[in-house]
């Protein structure tokens, strides 16, 4: 796992803690209950698969900026009226969307994933892609972004001792 200073001021391990046992809002529950698709060697969340299928694969750098753009939740829209919740709760509900996440990628593909986390107080976006040699959907220094607080995780790095 790694992060830059903004995240690891924030995710304390009260959060973390907090995050592991947090009830998902149904909607954000309901986006892993659904599932993924894997087409053309791409995998989207079913919830999203026609956003996807609306984008031109070939309008995109790689298959990772693809799904990046394909699996791009941003946590407040899933939350009744979200952009009225506080910032604790827009995390807690974005690291535990993680959580489930990273739990539901590893039942459905072998396969290594990178989930992403930025938070920048107002809004929390939680986003993840297959790993691929040559591929990358950040820059190696996560303190040059400037204006988000990041963590990223890849599910082989992951111990699930959460569930």
């Amino acid at each position: 796992m790694q992060m830059n200073r903004r995240m690891a001021e924030l995710l304390t391990s009260r959060v973390v803690e907090s995050a592991k046992k947090v009830e998902l809002h149904r909607d954000l529950a309901k986006i892993i209950e659904e599932g993924f698709s894997k087409v053309d060697g791409v995998v989207v969340f079913k919830a999203t698969h026609r956003l996807a299928a609306s984008a031109d694969i070939d309008s995109f750098p790689d298959l990772t900026g693809y799904e990046c753009f394909a699996n791009h939740l941003h946590i407040e829209d899933y939350l009744t009226d979200g952009h009225n919740v506080d910032q604790e709760e827009k995390l807690l509900q974005g690291v535990g969307f993680c959580f489930c996440l990273e739990s539901a990628l590893k039942k459905f593909s072998i396969d290594n994933f990178r989930i992403i986390i930025s938070f920048d107080g107002d809004s929390c976006n939680v986003r993840f892609h297959k790993v691929r040699p040559g591929e990358t959907w950040l820059v190696d220094d996560l303190e040059s972004y400037k204006e988000e607080a990041l963590v990223v995780l890849n599910t082989s790095e992951i111990k699930t001792n959460y569930e």
